[in-house]
């Protein structure tokens, strides 16, 4: 296997292994987060070590978020 590939293949792993809130893209992530309600959000950011790792800005965050599936995200879209 050439140089090249080995690297693209170990980049590739990389980026499909982390956990989706270690790659969360600049625009952020659509995903359910509950506190009182299950609600739906834009996280931006994550913090590890925190008790509210998952920011949508300086005043929301909360400690339990899910990424949205496909088909929700699909179904989202449609409803739009």
């Amino acid at each position: 296997m050439s140089t090249l590939l080995i690297r693209a293949v170990k980049i590739y792993k990389e980026v499909i292994e982390k956990p989706w809130y270690e790659n969360i893209p600049e625009q952020g992530r659509l995903c359910w987060v509950f506190a009182n309600r299950k609600k739906l959000v834009n996280v931006k950011e994550y913090i590890p070590n925190s008790d509210f790792p998952y920011v949508i800005d300086r005043a929301n965050q909360y400690s339990e978020a899910v990424p949205l599936t496909n088909k929700e995200i699909k179904q989202f879209l449609q409803d739009e």
